[in-house]
């Protein structure tokens, strides 16, 4: 059973992939401070959170698009039926490893308190997919438990799509409202932002639905850009280019980190990025490792917290492996959660998918 990435705008699998990877450096950078290993401050080792919301973007766009194609039109069942056995499976597992190695297996071995919360109070939050919720209401630290906040706010925006999705059926009604969507979450964004104690606007900052609304906005585009308007394929590469350089600038520099009200203007520049990217291949984004690596992104995403954990452990241990300091981390931590990743999907997701899915490729 290979790995396939199906037939679906294959160059967006090369752009999760690349973001996966701004995401683990970013942690990786943070979990070599916590054992006070020197690693230089580049900017690219802290641009985590901006890649996460990439993914937003991502998701957002993908599901909008896919939607819009489907000659058969929006199916609820199927849809809930795709994205329950794309995300729980493997969402569970790391649940409930995680749970039983912070709580039981690691204070064990070491006589250290991994968890400031029990069982109880935390695993509801996680099975009932609020872990964004858990972050805000329960004591830290959460370990590899804590990049899981935004599986829940890919769940949260699930249960809202259909509903958008089924009661605009129309390409030109679904494109305004979620225009319409985009700019009021912007708006309450920004309301939460000026009172950031109550646990709602807390809790507000944890679904940047703006970010999923507006890249459905570019998704049903896409799709439909040639029935609603004559799309001029002269603007394709330079806005490639100019969305190109405008997303190093964000990962790369601290250049645009000084423009404010980042919720307003990011989105546009994930959204269209996508939007181009889209309708031309690209070799370099096409090239097998980085296919197969956006395809076992999730996996990547989920597990390299728990990769990090031995590799943290090697570092404090044995002194041959400090002395190549945070390189050396930073390489094995990227190749063993790719390769991790890829075991995981190869022999636990897509078997799943196989069975309850009739077309995984477009999963």
């Amino acid at each position: 059973m290979a790995l396939t990435s199906g037939t679906v705008l294959p160059n967006l699998y090369g752009l999760r992939f690349l973001a996966a990877m701004v995401v683990l450096l970013g942690h990786g950078w943070q979990n070599l401070h916590q054992i006070n290993v020197l690693v230089p401050d580049w900017p690219l080792f802290q641009k985590g959170s901006i890649a996460v919301l990439f993914f937003f973007t991502l998701s957002g766009f993908l599901l909008a698009y896919l939607a819009q194609i489907n000659p058969d039109g929006f199916n609820i069942k199927s849809f809930i039926t795709r994205r329950l056995v794309r995300i729980v499976p493997l969402y569970y597992l790391v649940v409930i490893a995680g749970f039983l190695v912070l709580l039981l297996i690691f204070p064990a071995f070491t006589g250290e308190k991994y968890l400031h919360f029990s069982l109880l109070d935390g695993l509801p939050y996680y099975l009932f997919f609020v872990p964004n919720l858990a972050i805000l209401s329960l004591p830290e630290p959460f370990g590899g438990l804590y990049n899981l906040w935004s599986i829940g706010s890919e769940m949260q925006f699930y249960l809202m799509f259909p509903v958008i999705i089924m009661l605009f059926s129309r390409a030109k009604m679904r494109l305004g409202f979620f225009l319409s969507l985009t700019l009021l979450w912007c708006c309450l964004h920004e309301f939460a932002l000026n009172y950031p104690d109550p646990l709602w606007a807390r809790f507000l900052d944890t679904i940047p639905f703006e970010y999923m609304f507006c890249g459905a906005f570019w998704g049903i585009l896409l799709a439909t850009g040639d029935k609603l308007f004559n799309r001029p394929s002269r603007w394709l590469y330079p806005g490639m280019i100019v969305t190109s350089i405008l997303s190093f600038l964000l990962i790369t520099t601290t250049t645009l980190d000084t423009l404010s009200g980042l919720h307003w203007w990011l989105p546009w520049i994930w959204g269209l990025l996508l939007y181009f990217y889209a309708q031309r291949p690209i070799r370099f984004l096409q090239a097998r490792p980085i296919v197969v690596g956006g395809i076992v992104s999730y996996g990547i995403y989920l597990l390299h917290p728990w990769i990090s954990f031995p590799l943290r452990w090697l570092f404090l241990k044995i002194p041959f492996v400090a002395s190549y300091s945070w390189t050396i981390y930073l390489l094995l931590l990227g190749i063993l959660s790719w390769v991790f990743a890829w075991f995981i999907y190869r022999y636990y997701e897509q078997p799943l998918k196989t069975r309850f899915v009739s077309n995984p490729k477009r999963l």
